[in-house]
């Protein structure tokens, strides 16, 4: 429980600057907190998974093709998933 923990703390604190990240290239808020919410339940561990569900989720919502790209690549740099 100690590990979750710290990871969620880490995520929580990653957070605000994604998502003034977001606001400030005008990227879904939405879809980078729903992602971490995925990654904070351990639903999404991978860039593998990462990448499965924004496929789904560009799916459903075309308009996410851009931001879906965006935030794959603010993960990546942010050290959340590797």
């Amino acid at each position: 429980m100690q590990k979750s923990d710290n990871f969620s703390s880490y995520i929580s604190a990653k957070s605000i600057n994604l998502i003034r990240r977001c606001r400030r290239e005008k990227i879904s808020v939405l879809l980078l907190l729903n992602t971490l919410r995925l990654i904070d339940k351990g639903q999404i561990k991978k860039m593998g998974d990462l990448n499965n569900y924004l496929e789904d989720r560009i799916d459903s919502y075309p308009k996410y093709i851009q931001d879906a790209e965006k935030i794959k690549r603010m993960l990546k740099e942010s050290y959340i998933l590797s």
